[in-house]
């Protein structure tokens, strides 16, 4: 396992873990906006007391010394930014939002325990058309080649000094191949569209997504991307307080099974919406200062009412807000050194505009005394929201998860494997759902911060497909497959350490009627099998197996062998 997986499954750990009095808030529900759809501005919540926020990223270093964040060096704790490691990203600040189950067998290992992080099932296929006279069987496979040890190398600036770190790592990844035998059994050709789906982030490795061949050959199929399917939560605050500030991910196949239910699959189809309001944008350039012995902060304070002017922040650090309407916002004047040095930052206006405002510079983020020879310049034009997100989110695609339209497919991200304009309504989705535009913003994004919302429209999990079409001749056959490399859920034992586990499921409100369906392993010489309940007697030699369709579901649990 490495630290990035050890870090990711420690920050998932369930709220309930940590304090026992934690809610859960009721999910809000998922919606699609249809295309077009004008998305209205909802006022803002009167805030008695002044808040004040102050953001900050923390820079974790693994127990080999390999700084993960490999963007900034150490003693830039206030910048803002998502938690960042050698292959992307890792967690969501201050999410601790994990499993609701907490039947971890901690003296053993036991099937029906829970996921301490869960990344999802491995799906049936399912068709858009009716399939009732079509017959299926179906052969998966979980290779584990993946866990073979691979020389790492990673240079990165720590004070200004460029430093190189090698060292080992393994992928806990299973190489999954997901079969399909489709059998015609009229006497009329055939045309069907399939889709197969998945559990995946925007930032996740293109490599994640499954790959499509029809009787061997590879076929270009469609990705079709679905809106967050999890909820959001507390911060630990005791009841009868219910917050919204933290992430919870659907927990278990059951989760995902109430959201195919609902009918998200075809959610995933629908039209996105578009941003086109009309904003003012103050763009704060050529920040500068002549003295960074402290830590010197530029802020910004006007006058506004609430209910008719909304503000986003790009670049900021902090805000507060008091019963005077008086709004301040700042940010941390970056060094030579910080990812934004010599980038701007934004203000975005929704609503009236701000009219008069002052600017001053801080040794620091308390703003309590002011500095001289600090300062930068403000330029203020229209825009629409599409335009100034757009650009922004490319920008901060590329800080967190190193966007560039130019990789290869063994190294982009699903982010761009996509178009712009597909991304942009992906976030417009978010923002109109849950964000500030919504009628009911979740507290998460109360603040008005663009990389919170940015940052999370990256890395939430979706359920997303891929769609294509196959054509089946009059009592004829072909055979559909699927190959993927699929990210291990995490099992936490009593004694700290981490198993990883996968699961699949047979039916799960897919229109196929699978006759049969044969699951096996391979690769065994990287890993152990704590536990599977396929029946499989992997001490015997049975490494490949029939399984019942009347289960629904099955789990695997599997550690690195220590002489690989």
């Amino acid at each position: 396992m490495t630290e990035k997986e050890l870090f990711e499954a420690l920050n998932d750990l369930d709220d309930t873990i940590l304090e026992d009095s934690e809610k859960e808030t009721k999910p809000v529900e998922i919606r699609r906006i249809k295309k077009g759809t004008i998305i209205a501005i909802c006022s803002a919540i009167a805030v008695s007391l002044a808040i004040i926020v102050i953001f900050g990223i923390l820079v974790i270093k693994s127990q080999k010394g390999v700084q993960l964040n490999s963007k900034l060096p150490p003693d830039t704790s206030m910048d803002m930014g998502g938690y960042t490691g050698s292959d992307g990203p890792t967690a969501y600040p201050g999410d601790m939002a994990g499993s609701d189950q907490h039947d971890i067998n901690y003296g053993g290992i036991d099937c029906g325990a829970g996921f301490t992080r869960y990344e999802g099932p491995i799906f049936p296929l399912y068709s858009m058309e009716p399939v009732s006279d079509i017959t299926v069987e179906r052969n998966i496979d979980f290779g584990f080649s993946p866990y073979v040890d691979k020389t790492q190398t990673d240079t990165v600036v720590m004070n200004g000094v460029e430093q190189t770190f090698s060292y080992e790592i393994h992928e806990s990844m299973s190489r999954v191949t997901d079969s399909y035998r489709l059998v015609n059994m009229t006497d009329e050709d055939k045309q069907i569209t399939l889709l197969y789906p998945f559990v995946g982030k925007l930032a996740d490795a293109y490599q994640k997504v499954p790959a499509i061949s029809v009787n061997g050959k590879t076929v270009e199929a469609e990705l079709k991307i679905g809106p967050f399917s999890g909820a959001f939560t507390g911060a630990g605050e005791q009841p009868p307080v219910k917050t919204t500030f933290n992430i919870s991910d659907v927990k278990d196949w059951e989760g995902y099974k109430k959201l195919i239910e609902s009918g998200y699959i075809a959610m995933t189809m629908d039209e996105l919406p578009e941003l086109d309001r009309k904003v003012i944008v103050y763009e704060l350039k050529d920040r500068y200062a002549e003295d960074y012995s402290g830590a010197p902060y530029l802020n910004i304070s006007f006058k506004a009412d609430t209910g008719k002017t909304t503000i986003m922040t790009y670049r900021f650090n902090g805000y507060s807000l008091k019963n005077s309407g008086e709004r301040s916002y700042g940010g941390f004047i970056p060094k030579e050194y910080n990812a934004d040095y010599g980038k701007s930052a934004y203000m975005i206006v929704l609503g009236e505009d701000i009219g008069d405002y002052t600017l001053k510079a801080y040794t620091n983020g308390g703003c309590d005394r002011e500095l001289e020879g600090a300062g930068c310049t403000i330029v203020r034009y229209e825009s629409t929201l599409d335009e100034i997100l757009g650009r922004l989110y490319k920008e901060y695609a590329d800080e967190y998860i190193g966007y560039s339209s130019e990789k290869s497919d063994d190294s982009k991200y699903i982010f761009n494997s996509i178009s712009d304009e597909y991304n942009l309504g992906l976030l417009a989705e978010l923002m109109g759902s849950y964000g500030l535009i919504s009628d009911a913003p979740v507290n998460r994004y109360s603040d008005g911060s663009f990389e919170m919302i940015a940052q999370d429209a990256l890395v939430m999990n979706r359920l997303m497909c891929r769609s294509f079409t196959v054509d089946i001749p009059a009592n004829g056959e072909v055979t559909v497959s699927m190959q993927m490399k699929k990210q291990a859920g995490i099992y936490l034992m009593s004694d700290n350490k981490m198993i990883d586990g996968y699961d699949m499921v047979t039916n799960l409100g897919s229109n196929f009627e699978i006759k049969s369906t044969k699951a096996s392993v391979s690769d065994l010489e990287y890993v152990e099998i704590l536990e599977q309940d396929f029946g499989l007697e992997i001490e015997n030699g049975k490494t490949s197996v029939d399984i019942s369709t009347e289960n629904n579901h099955y789990t695997i649990k599997v550690k690195k062998k220590t002489n690989q």
